[in-house]
């Protein structure tokens, strides 16, 4: 084999043989960065899918899975579990943590949904006046809320904050969603106009948002710099980042589609989406212009949904046995991540790779 390999290296420009050798024999940034812990309470059956959840900036997470009997949500704290399901409530989806603790979510009572908020083992059901249903999807560290839900003849948003509510619907739009929310309570969120946009809503004002050339968006984040992350379509799934009037689409090289969930503020992102190997998905941190792929190792497919200030990141996914979720706390000695190639990168490897590869199969033939 080393002969063949020093055939190779001497028959290849220097230059094409060293690109595709840093390519070909570089260590993979799959799930490398990271330590994970499993996370599954004692007892359930599986975790969601692609659950609802969040992460607080001291390592709390919510998830919602299967005890076996229904779909209930949790809390995991520093290796302790709490069960989330309100009273009279069949079924739960916790959706956001802050830093205080306080968790919100969804939960269906046997008829319809109710927002809900739980705050050391009380729980309180948030439902806009006149509404018939309600869903809440954020907290901030101030302790508002937004969600979305039908005031019985269409969907809309709504803002919870000290005490009272504020309706969320764009002027002439159907229907709205809020998302997210910041500490300095700009809302997000995404809804109908003709087409799917997302929003930005502050103090009674509303910027739509919807990158050139997309067919549809809709806002999932916003950090504490007003930078706002979503997903949408254009020819596939992307993600994208907003940034005072300026976007910057977000899809790993050689994926399919991705979508782009959570933002801290270091303006680093994380999401999910194909990576074009099968049907299952993989999880991604964008930060610096680099992409990192999230896969923890002897998983197969993963998923991300939160990550906090301190650069921990929460997610979930199948490690081959059930779905679990999974907290990825960095690594001090993390190798750097991959970055993404310019155009005339895929050019060069391309050549060099294709140039590789009938080489080698003229040197085993002589050999």
């Amino acid at each position: 084999m080393k002969k063949v390999w020093q055939k190779l290296k001497a028959t290849l420009p220097i230059s094409l043989f060293y690109l595709a050798m840093n390519v070909l024999l570089a260590p993979a940034a799959i799930g490398g960065e990271y330590t994970y812990t499993k996370i599954i309470p004692p007892g359930w059956a599986a975790i969601a899918p692609v659950s609802f959840g969040d992460i607080n900036g001291y390592g709390d997470l919510v998830a919602s899975g299967f005890d076996g009997t229904s779909q209930k949500s949790f809390v995991y704290s520093k290796g302790s579990y709490t069960p989330l399901l309100p009273p009279g409530s069949s079924m739960v989806g916790a959706t956001g943590i802050n830093n205080k603790g306080i968790v919100v979510g969804g939960a269906f009572n046997g008829s319809s949904s109710r927002a809900f908020q739980y705050d050391k083992g009380s729980y309180k059901e948030l439902l806009p006046q006149g509404w018939s249903s309600s869903f809440a999807n954020g907290i901030n560290n101030n302790g508002d809320i937004v969600g979305s839900g039908t005031n019985g003849f269409s969907s809309r948003g709504f803002l919870y904050s000290g005490g009272s509510y504020t309706e969320i619907l764009p002027q002439g739009w159907s229907s709205a969603n809020a998302s997210g929310i910041n500490n300095n309570g700009t809302v997000v969120g995404g809804g109908f106009d003709r087409i799917g946009k997302g929003f930005m809503y502050s103090n009674g004002t509303y910027i739509e948002l919807l990158p050139p050339r997309w067919s549809s968006a809709h806002a999932n984040s916003i950090n504490d710099s007003g930078m706002v992350v979503g997903r949408g379509y254009q020819g596939t799934g992307k993600g994208f980042i907003y940034i005072d009037g300026t976007y910057i689409e977000l899809l790993p090289p050689g994926w399919d589609y991705a979508f782009a969930i959570d933002i801290n503020n270091k303006g680093e992102v994380v999401g999910y989406g194909n990576d074009g190997v099968g049907l299952g998905t993989k999880g991604f941190i964008y930060k610096d212009g680099d992409y990192i792929e999230i896969l923890p190792t002897d998983w197969q497919y993963s998923h991300l949904f939160g990550i906090n200030d301190s650069g921990e990141i929460a997610g979930g996914g199948y490690d081959g046995l059930t779905s679990k979720a999974f907290i990825g706390i960095p690594k001090e000695d993390s190798p750097a991540p991959i970055p993404t190639p310019e155009p005339s990168t895929f050019f060069l490897l391309g050549v060099g790779l294709a140039g590789a590869g009938l080489l080698r199969k003229k040197i085993w033939r002589q050999t």
